[in-house]
């Protein structure tokens, strides 16, 4: 027992004197990330929690820390000053006594500045070395009276500029020169407007619009700056989980004060996120009250997430209120807990170092080195998303694009699975070159020599294009070559299925599962980029089969009524033939997304909307046709089928609501009267 406890104190204090990363053999904290299947997984332990300091220092309601040059700094906001400790000498000094009335944020520059964004002070004041105030940032004169100057923390770039996130400061953080002038404002949050706010914008004028509250975004929690000037920004929102790129519960601005990370449809965001701090290799750290803390790499992608809420013990490693975090040069994690006024220190393990030098050497352009880190970090926890994603990067920049293409796409990583296959295709595409200008030339001659038969030829081309249809010639294999017809002339292909010289009952039917067979390859077969819809078969031949029948059982029900010359058996024929666009082009779409990557998606997008469209506009010509409608009568007909079916399917809602609740009813009764037999 002695000798265990010798040789745990005895790694401690490695740790805490050489920096070296601790081992995860023990630990009081789960470590989790994503899986390949975006679920969250536990992983092996990336960050050990060790060191407690301040513990004995009487700290009120701290709000913020600062590690620089071996110094921790916390801003000791009701006790009214910046308190600085040396874990090396346990040596403790005190800044801004007198001065500072609720210091909520600090930062210190290389050269020994000292920046305290004091929130009831209005002011961010600027200390030397020596602890003296030598300039202070008060209200600029430019702000509008309804603007609000409560500096709750600050930074400062390596060119002098100072950014300052205030407290409800809707409008973005303020921006100071080196000189200290402001100059506006910088990284705005974004907020879309919800269709009740868009009526509003129509009917409000600009002062009325002005007076709701709710339209404003919401201000900013806190920031960090890293070593290339780079803004990092957290906002609490009722958002959580997996958020989109225009989320902005994490940020990062560039020096124009575009976010980064917009676009990003990954993310992985917490809605109470209270700080962010920026490690040595760009990965980066985001804080929640509850104490739970996500490391993401520069790209937004998340490595680990550990810690949490200690609800009823001192557990190590557990916050009762985490109020905020940093990191030093030796990537140990800095977090202070607001309520028991001190600071924990996290140390990371060897998983956590091969993570973060595989990202490193594959940063710097050493991939090969990179992908052998990759490696061993897989060997190690095989279904972590961000491994495989790091071992795909290491690969696609030693153009191996093929092998990439595999590992992102047993990530679920689209953006780098289309990047790998866009080089991929080009490299194929060079290759087969000399072949398809061959097929090319070939195709031209072949146009030539059509074109030049058609002008030899005039008569007969006429005779091909001039054919009468008639009963006589009608088969099963004429009927379904007929829906190529539709396509180019819709309005003679209608009066021939109408007055049953082309088409038929039988005929129709095989379209409908034909067309159906095509929606479910649609749905189901797409490349990987393009396959979102995770349907199953039955769910698709319901969204397929019901809207098709409740369509031509109203369509008959409301021109029947509308005096309306078509048959149910006109209709039924007219919607299959109806569906030759989707029924055609859709197969077409569906191989594109095997050859197109997301750079030209919009083809996709286009090629399917255009397939629909027709569709549709078929679908009002067959109502238009098969009736014997003008316009106006075909769109009220329309109207009313739409309806009817809206109100046939609320109908069906309640009937089984109801009979939910009569066999509910019914169950009780028999369990009861079960129950009673046997006494």
């Amino acid at each position: 027992m002695c000798k265990k406890l010798f040789a745990a104190l005895l790694a401690l204090a490695l740790v805490l004197l050489t920096g070296i990363p601790a081992s995860a053999l023990q630990n009081t904290t789960y470590t989790y990330t994503m899986s390949v299947n975006n679920d969250w997984i536990r992983t092996q332990d990336a960050y050990m929690p060790g060191s407690i300091y301040l513990k004995g220092a009487s700290l009120t309601d701290p709000s913020d820390i600062f590690v620089h040059g071996g110094k921790i700094y916390v801003a000791d906001t009701a006790n009214w000053r910046v308190l600085i400790y040396d874990p090396a000498t346990d040596a403790t000094q005190v800044v801004g006594e007198g001065v500072l009335t609720s210091p909520e944020g600090i930062f210190v520059t290389d050269d020994g500045l000292l920046y305290v964004a004091d929130g009831m002070g209005n002011a961010v004041y600027v200390f030397d070395a020596q602890g003296e105030v030598v300039a202070k940032i008060g209200r600029p004169e430019k702000l509008s009276a309804d603007s609000v100057y409560e500096p709750r923390n600050v930074v400062v770039s390596s060119q002098g500029y100072v950014y300052v996130v205030g407290t409800g400061a809707y409008e973005g953080l303020l921006l100071f020169n080196e000189k200290y002038e402001f100059q506006g404002y910088f990284g705005t949050n974004t907020r879309s407007l919800s269709l009740l706010e868009m009526v509003q914008d129509l009917l409000f004028t600009e002062e009325q619009s002005d007076q709701l509250l709710t339209r404003k975004p919401m201000p900013m929690e806190n920031i960090a700056i890293s070593d290339r000037d780079l803004v990092y920004a957290v906002t609490q929102s009722e958002e959580t989980g997996r958020s989109g790129g225009d989320s902005n519960s994490l940020k990062i601005c560039n020096f124009a004060g575009s976010n980064l990370l917009a676009g990003e449809t990954d993310l992985v965001t917490e809605a109470n996120f209270v700080d962010v701090a920026v490690g040595k290799d760009n990965n980066f750290f985001a804080l929640t009250y509850t104490g739970v803390i996500n490391e993401y790499d520069e790209t937004g992608e998340l490595l680990f997430s550990f810690g949490g809420r200690a609800v009823s013990d001192d557990r190590l490693g557990m916050f009762s209120r985490a109020a905020a975090i940093d990191v030093d040069e030796n990537g140990f994690v800095y977090v202070l807990d607001q309520e028991r006024g001190y600071v924990q220190v996290f140390y990371p393990t060897d998983f956590a170092v091969r993570v973060h030098q595989a990202m490193y050497e594959l940063n710097n352009g050493r991939y090969g080195e990179s992908e052998a880190i990759w490696q061993q970090v897989l060997q190690l926890n095989g279904m972590a998303r961000v491994a495989h994603i790091g071992y795909g990067k290491a690969l696609l920049s030693q153009r191996d694009f093929k092998g990439a293409m595999e590992q992102f796409r047993f990530a679920n990583e689209r953006t780098y699975y289309s990047e790998a296959m866009w080089e991929l295709r080009n490299q194929r595409l060079n290759a087969m070159m000399p072949f398809l200008l061959g097929v090319l030339a070939v195709l031209i001659v072949f146009c030539y020599a059509r074109a030049m038969y058609r002008r030899r030829h005039p008569r007969a081309v006429a005779a091909d294009s001039h054919v009468v249809l008639s009963r006589e010639d009608k088969t099963l294999g004429k009927d379904l070559a007929f829906v190529f017809s539709m396509l180019r002339h819709p309005i003679d292909g209608f009066y021939y299925l109408k007055h049953g010289q082309r088409g038929g009952p039988l005929a129709a039917t095989i379209l409908y599962l034909a067309t159906f067979v095509v929606f479910a390859i649609d749905r189901l077969f797409r490349a990987f980029l393009y396959n979102t819809s995770g349907m199953q078969v039955t769910s698709i031949a319901v969204f397929f089969f019901l809207p098709a029948a409740l369509w031509v059982v109203m369509s008959y029900m409301i021109s029947s009524i509308n005096d309306g010359e078509g048959t149910f058996k006109n209709i039924y024929v007219a919607t299959a033939y109806a569906f030759a666009p989707y029924l055609i082009l859709s197969p077409i779409v569906t191989a594109l997304t095997y050859v197109l990557t997301l750079n030209e998606a919009f083809l996709v997008q286009f090629g399917w909307a255009f397939a629909v469209i027709w569709t549709v506009v078929l679908l009002v010509m067959s109502v238009q046709e098969i009736q014997r409608y003008n316009l106006s009568t075909t769109l009220k007909n329309i109207v009313l089928t739409f309806l009817l079916i809206l109100l046939a399917v609320i109908t069906c809602i309640i009937l089984y609501l109801m009979l939910k609740q009569l066999l509910v009813f019914l169950s009780g009764i028999i369990r009861e009267a079960i129950y009673r037999a046997t006494l």
